[in-house]
This record gives structure tokens, sequence and C-alpha cells, in this order.
């Protein structure tokens, strides 16, 4: 089987079927198949998991919309200033203060009274007023003409420099302006109009709606807000203002809470102020007709209500008893008495428990029997236990709910569980995050009946034994909210925000610190302790938490730890690492349960992705890509990788931002890459192997070294060629006519493959150039395409060598009954033309044509009026010399030649001789000696 799969993988890189050359056709289709098939056992097995997580943060970022503060919802942060303000941190004493405040109601004394007046903002006169200087109609609103020309336009370059002196000055030559003159401010000959509306001395519309009277609008703004001291008083977490700073104020210096305050009085007081025209007949001497504009406000009343909050959610386990009896009973009594709805936490741990099987072989080793084979078996079981608050503190309005947000570690947090397991007490408790929208919801109902806790208690029974027989699919059904969850009961939360300011430079929940959210006594005794802290006068603390209009009534208060020590914090989908990244810090747990309780409230949901449609997309996308890229080129097909991979994204992005459903992408973004890279590297592969069946195909009629100087210089593939020093070869089979009329055709071609084959094995070991076989002949060259210095050299070790071989094949054939076959050879030295014969248009040789090639081939058929096997010129024999051994044979007369050419036999290399071969050959060259004097004697 494992040989099979490897020859089909061989098959799919080199080529397959009959011929190897041939290949697959379609390695794309077939790739895709086989990447999608390997990335679905991927996500079987996890390994996309931190993938998923990353890239839908990077689409959950990219589609992030500028956070709305949710007004219904805050967060009480026990905070590194509630610490350092109180100098240690909160423990249940400062608990049960804080229950008590936002379990109670306050009655807050307004700092600002307004008490119920009669004011006209605008009157106009109808008479004779013979006194008048100015013809025209003024109003008193061309009072602050001068103002603003002398003092604002001054200030404009440089708004530093307007501060609570220059406006002193000002506004006092404003003010002796119209001292000096009261008649030219707005009267005429028979018109007179006076308006109160906004001018700048006296009473004014803003000053009597918001009691007192202190500029409120222009001049606090100009004055107040600009002081750097103010700044730090109101937006400082930790900064105080100085004694000094605060001593040195403007007389119309007001505090920010005053501020607040007045402008909260004006707010009131515009909303229930009454609005009349006027119309009185000569009411004074000299006027006939008076039409004012009237303004009756009822006053605003000394004192308000702040009710307590709707639900207090206490992201702190109240686990075991304190050191102190009289603070744990503080808090009991608070949680007792508070009218708020209480939710205290709780949550659950892991635990290892060993369960011993064999009961009957406990017993027998407690009665003495230890031998090893008596031994009780056990298993390991993983059980959950509730960690729960003390008893005494569920009281009242108290209820417990569940905090945890993943299974017991702080790993990457994207969902949270609706409810847990309680192994022990049969049931399902509900989470911290559920508990709380279900008491809110409760709280909009006009039937005071709390329908959603019940709904909630009786769908979470309803679904214990199909969560205990994992048959729970989801979704959560409570009244009219149906909750997408999965079998585990999680829930995905589409997160808001958090109560920092992050990239939109403004928090999506509101929040206070602990410290703002404690008693009035409580406050006051820090602020005696640490007087200089102003933040913990409870005036100034109280002011986000009791102001009128925005205090915690009605509201849900979720107090939770923000310190880094206390280790609550979880990376999430706004904190992760992307070129989009919301926030740089890490979420508090207390803030993912505000996030999850706000989902719920607004129907915000987000459904569970959906396996088989990322397996279904991987499927269908790879099909048609791996199909696309086999039509393509591989640049080509690149692009249309990365159009595949920005359209997954896409698709992943419109599916979370629109469907509302997460589509865990990264799968598809590993198998598109992956489908054209192998697409890609079975092409290149199946080309390498064609161009080198091909190759080897062609070196069967060409020299190995043609094809490969064909492949590496194309352009040279053309009819022409160079002139290079060649040894040239040429060899014949003697007697060939009568060997084959003495053989059948197929015996005859049998011992020609037999011997071209042997040839042609010794001419490639000696690094020659095969130029062509010539029925029995074989041509051949050396020194082109490589260069060979000793050329001559190898050309005569090689006929050397193949007549050594030809002697050892005549044994075989002999035994076979085949002829005796003797071959001879000519080899020349010679400057000749290599390169491309024939037609560009029809067939090409490698060929190389001169002279030189000619006398070689005339060497050959010289051998046989010699009597000689091997003939060698004398360019050739120079160069050889020294390795093999010759004997001079004539001065040959060539057809064509002018000059005779000087020959020689070639008998062996250098040390191979015969016995007797040198006194043989000394009278052998005086003989030719005497040939040659013509001495015939």
């Amino acid at each position: 089987m494992l040989m099979k799969i490897i020859e089909n993988i061989k098959k799919i890189f080199l080529g397959g079927g009959q011929h190897k050359t041939k290949g697959f056709r379609y390695n794309g289709l077939l790739w895709g198949a086989v990447v999608s098939a390997i990335a679905f056992l991927m996500i079987a097995g996890g390994f996309f998991a931190g993938l998923d997580n990353y890239f839908n943060a990077m689409v959950f970022q990219l589609g992030y919309q500028t956070p709305e503060v949710r007004p219904q919802l805050v967060v009480v942060k026990k905070d590194q200033a509630t610490s350092e303000l109180l100098g240690k941190n909160p423990d249940r004493k400062e608990f049960a203060s804080l229950f008590s405040f936002l379990g109670g109601s306050q009655v807050v004394e307004r700092q600002q009274k307004v008490r119920g007046q009669k004011f006209d903002l605008l009157r106009v006169d109808f008479g004779y007023f013979p006194d008048t200087k100015d013809l025209g109609v003024k109003t008193s609103f061309d009072e602050w003409s001068g103002f603003i020309d002398d003092s604002a336009a001054s200030a404009a370059s440089d708004i530093s420099a307007f501060n609570q002196n220059t406006f002193r000055s000002k506004s006092r030559q404003v003010r002796d302006s119209f001292k000096s003159a009261t008649d030219s401010s707005g009267f005429n000959l028979l018109l007179k109009i006076e308006s109160q509306l906004w001018p700048p001395k006296g009473q004014n519309a803003f000053k009597v709606l918001a009691g007192g009277s202190k500029p409120l609008i222009l001049p606090t703004l100009l004055v107040d807000w600009t002081s750097k001291d103010v700044f730090a008083e109101v937006f400082s977490d930790r900064k105080e203002v100085d004694e000094e700073s605060a001593g040195s104020t403007p007389e119309n210096y007001q505090s920010p809470v005053e501020l607040l305050n007045r402008w909260q009085n004006f707010l009131i007081g515009l909303g229930s102020a009454d609005f009349f025209l006027k119309i009185s007949p000569f009411p004074k001497k000299g006027v006939a007709l008076s039409l004012a504009f009237t303004m009756t406000t009822p006053g605003v009343p000394n004192e308000y209500l702040v009710e307590p909050a709707s639900i207090v959610a206490f992201d702190f386990v109240l686990q075991g008893a304190s050191k102190s009896k009289r603070d744990d009973d503080a808090l009991e009594a608070a949680i007792a008495s508070s009218n708020a709805q209480i939710i205290l936490a709780g949550h659950t741990k892991l635990e290892e428990e060993h369960k011993i099987d064999d009961v009957s072989a406990l017993i027998t080793r407690a009665a003495g029997d230890n031998s090893p084979t008596n031994l009780p078996e056990s298993r390991l079981e993983i059980r959950t236990r509730q960690i729960l608050p003390l008893e005494r503190f569920v009281k009242g309005n108290a209820r417990v709910a569940m905090i945890d947000v993943s299974a017991g570690n702080k790993s990457y947090i994207t969902e949270v569980p609706l409810f847990i397991v309680d192994d022990r007490e049969k049931r399902l408790v509900p989470a911290f995050s559920l508990l709380t929208a279900m008491l809110a919801l409760d709280q909009n109902l006009e039937s005071g009946i709390p329908e959603y806790s019940q709904a909630m208690e009786t769908e979470l029974q309803r679904i214990y034994p199909l969560v205990v027989e994992k048959k729970f699919k989801g979704p959560l059904q409570i009244r009219d909210l149906s909750i997408p969850v999965n079998a585990q009961g999680r829930m995905v939360i589409d997160f808001l925000g958090s109560t920092l300011r992050g990239r939109f430079n403004k928090p999506a929940i509101d929040s206070v610190s602990l410290f703002e959210c404690l008693e009035r006594k409580t406050l006051e005794k820090y602020y005696a302790q640490f007087p200089q802290h102003r933040r913990l006068n409870p005036e100034l603390a109280h002011n986000r938490t009791t102001a009128y209009g925005n205090n915690k009534g009605r509201k849900i208060m979720m107090v939770g730890p923000f310190e880094l020590s206390d280790f609550d914090y979880f990376p999430t989908p706004l904190s992760m690492e992307t070129p989009f990244t919301i926030q740089r810090d890490p979420i508090m747990g207390v803030e993912i349960h505000a996030n999850a309780v706000l989902n719920i409230l607004d129907r915000r949901y987000i459904k569970h992705p959906d396996w088989w449609q990322t397996i279904l997309a991987l499927f269908l996308s790879s099909i048609l890509l791996g199909f696309c890229l086999d039509i393509l080129s591989p640049v080509v097909g690149a692009f249309l990788t990365l159009a595949f991979m920005a359209g997954a994204f896409w698709q992943a992005y419109t599916s979370y931002h629109v469907a509302r459903q997460i589509l865990n992408f990264s799968s598809l973004l590993f198998a598109y890459p992956s489908i054209w890279g192998l697409s890609t590297l079975t092409s290149y592969l199946r080309q390498r192997a064609r161009a080198r069946s091909t190759k080897e195909m062609f070196s069967r009629f060409v020299a190995a070294d043609v094809v490969q100087y064909m492949l590496d210089n194309p352009e040279l593939v053309k009819p022409g060629g160079e002139k290079v020093e060649l040894t040239i070869f040429f060899s014949d089979v003697a007697g060939f006519t009568s060997i084959s009329e003495a053989l059948t055709p197929e015996e005859l071609v049998i011992l020609l493959n037999e011997y071209l084959g042997a040839m042609t094995d010794l001419l490639f070991e000696y690094g020659g150039t095969l130029d062509k076989f010539i029925g029995d002949a074989v041509m051949a060259f050396w020194n082109f395409p490589k260069k060979q210095e000793d050329h001559a050299v190898r050309a005569c070790l090689c006929a050397i060598a193949m007549q050594r071989k030809i002697n050892e094949l005549q044994i075989g054939w002999a035994e076979r009954g085949l002829p005796r076959v003797a071959a001879r050879a000519g080899i020349n030295t010679a400057g000749v033309v290599v390169g491309y014969m024939g037609s560009h248009k029809a067939q090409m040789n490698f060929t190389c044509m001169g002279d030189g090639v000619n006398l070689a081939s005339r060497l050959e058929g010289a051998n046989k009026e010699y009597g000689t096997l091997l003939m060698v010129s004398d360019a050739t024999y120079q160069r050889a010399k020294h390795v093999v051994t010759g004997r001079f044979l004539d001065f040959l007369a060539v057809k064509g030649k002018k000059e005779p050419v000087k020959v020689f036999e070639l008998v062996c290399e250098k040390g191979n001789e015969l016995a007797g071969w040198f006194e043989l050959s000394e009278m052998y060259d005086r003989a030719i000696q005497l040939h040659l004097e013509r001495k015939w004697d």
C-alpha cells in the first residue's frame, strides 16, 4: 500500500501513464483536493486555533465602530487610585460601606438654591421720549460690543494671556462705561427697547435660571476653565490642587462643583419655566403701550432624592470569614438591608480525585494482606468544585452567580459561559453576566414580576439533562430572548469596548472609582485622616454618583478589581496586537462581564463559527482554485491566489459584521498559497522531468554534450558555425558487405547494435562527441563543445581501447556463431568548422566540415592498402606520441591535396608494446629509410 502511494506521488511530480514525459494534466485540481483534505485534518486537530483568533480579532477591529456610552451600566473600579487615597486595599469594611451607599437612597442638598422669579426678557415701550440723544433702535446686546472689541479681540492671539487679572480689568472698564452713559443704550424719540436676555451687567436670563448673581457662560468659560488648577482638580486622577493656587482665585471664581451645579440648575429651570407675552396700556408716565416677553420660574427644590442602584454585581468572592467579626457583621447587614438586587460572585475550581474501583481489594488490604496482587485499582477523575461566598452574606436581595470566563485558565477570551454545571447539586448555576442581565430586564417590566429571572431558572432546569448527556446544542431560550450558545453554554462576546479611552479617545463603558461609592461617613473619616487628598471630600467624591440627573439611581453597578496586582485581566479581541488594535491594555474581568451584559440587553449577538460552513468553503474554493491554476501561468495564478485570499477575508468580514456569525477562515489562507505553491512546484518538476527525458532521448541521436550545448545556447541554434581545432575520428567495419550477406537482417541488427553500443560507450568515456552513425561507420570528434587540451591523446587512447574491446567481443560472437568482425579507424587533427548545418526551416545537423574531416575519412580507408587498423596523421601523432606508440607508414598522397601527408600506424599505449618490438621497430625504421632513399637492393 505504501509503495503504491509513493508511486502515485512520483507520477504526480514526474509524470505518469505509459509515457513518463506526458505528466499529470490536472495537478492543480488534485492538489486542491489533497490540501483541502489536509486542512480539514488540521482543523479537526485544532492547529488553526491561534490563527483563527488572530484573524477574527483583525476582522472585528477593522469593523469596530466608535462606541456609545451605555448610561444604564456603570463599572465601579477597585483601582490604584482608590488604594492610594484610602492608604490600603479596600476590605470588607469598605465593601459594607459600598453596599450601603449603592443599595440605599440619599437625600442630597442642592448647592445652588434657585427661588421662583418673574423676569422680563424683552420689553418694547411706545410713547414719547424727548431726552433721547441717539436716533435708531438699540438693545442691551450692544453692551457686549465694546467688551468684545476692546477685550476679547486682544486675547484671541494668546488665550493664555487672558487670565483672571485681565478679565477683572476689562469687565471693570465695561461696567464704568455703562454707568457714565446709561441714557445712550436703547432710546429714540418714539420707541424704547430694553433686553435683559444676556447683558453683561446686572441680571440676565442665564443668571436667573441658574440662581445667584455670578456670570454663567462667557466669563466663566474664559476665566475659570482656562485655569490649569481647575483642570487638575476636575480631571486629574492623582494630582491635587495645591493651597497656594487655590488662594489666588479671581472674584468671579467658581469651583467646578459649583459651576456644574449652576448649569444643572439652569437646565432644570429652563425646563420648568413659563413664557408669555404681557400687554400693558399706559403702564407709566410717558408710555402709551408696553409689550413685555416675560419668563416665570417656579424655582428648584433645595434637595433631591438619589434612588438606590438597580443592581449591584459584586465581582469579588466573599469566601471565608475575615479577621474582624465586626466587619463581617457590618457587611452582612449592608447586604441584607440593600434595596438593590445584589449579585455575589462564585467561581469554579478544578480538582483531581482518585476513585477506587475495587472496594473489596481495599478491604482485603486493610485486613493485612499486603501482596501486590491485592492492591485496589483506582482511576483519576477531574471534577469541579464551586467556590461560593459565605452563606451569611446571601441574604435579602442577594443571589449568587459564577464569574468564570474560561475553563480555569487566563487564556485568550472571546466568549463567556452563561451557566456552570454544579455536579454536586445536580443543577446549572447561572453565570454572572446572565443573571445580571435577567435582573436588569426584570427592572424594566411594569408588572414588577421577575419574569425573566424566573424564565431563566426554568430554562436552566430544562436543559440540565441535555447538558449532562452532551445533547444540548443551543440556543438558550428565555422568554423572548434567544441567546446563541454552543454545547458548553458559551456565548460569543461582541466587545463594545472598555472603561479606557482606547483608539477612539473615549470609553465605551462609564466607570467610577470605588472610593466614589463609599458612604459619606466613611469618606469623612478618611478625609480627616488624609486631608491632603481633596478628592476624598464627599462633595467632590460623590459628584459623579449623586449628581442630579447623573447618579447611580436605578443603574447596574458592576464592582470589580482593576489593579494589575489582582491578576484579573485577559487578552481579548480589543487588545490583540494587529494593524488595527483598538487598545493596548488588557481587559479586566468585570469589563468582560459588562460587555456580555450589554450584549444580552441590546440583543447584540454573534453566532459561533459553523465548522461545516468553513469546510464546505474550503473544499469548493480549493477545487476551483486548483482548476484555475491548471489553465493559468504561475504568475497569473499567484495574483489569482491573492484574490482568493482577499475574498476569504472579505467574506469573513461581512459574515461577522453583517450576518453576525464568525467565519474561521485561517484554513483558507493556509490552503490557497499551499495549492499554488504545490501546483507550481509540481509543474516545475514535471517540466524538469520532461526536459530531462527529452535530453536523454535526443542524446541517443546526438551527443549528450551537444544537447546540453543546445540547451545552454539556444540563440546559437541556427545554420552556421565556428572554426575550431578538432581531432576527428572515423571508423568502419572491415568487410561489412560480406558480413551482412552472411547474416539474416535480425542477426545483423543485433551484431551491429552490440558493436556500435560498445564503441559509443568508449567514445563517451574518453570525452568524445558523437557526430553520427553512417551505417556501420562512426564519426566523432574531440575538443567541442567542451574544451579539451589533450584532445589528440584522448582520440588515440579511445581508438586503442576500441580495438581492445572488439577483441573481447569476438569471443562472444564466435560462441554464438557470428562472423569475425574487424574495424579500421582514421584520426586527424586540424582546424575545421563546427556548428549547425542544414535548413533553418526543415532540418539541421550538428557536425563539423572541412579538409581536415576529409583527411580523417581518407586515412580510415587507406588502412586497407597498408594492412593496418589504426592510421593517424602526423598532426595527431605529434600531439600524442608521448602517450602512445606508433610507427611511420608513408607519405600518403591524398586526393585534393598537393603535398603528401605523413601518416603513422597507431600501435598501442606506451608501455604495452609486444616483446621484441623495439628491435623490430629499429629494423623497420632502417628499411623505411632505404625505401625512401630508393635503395631497392
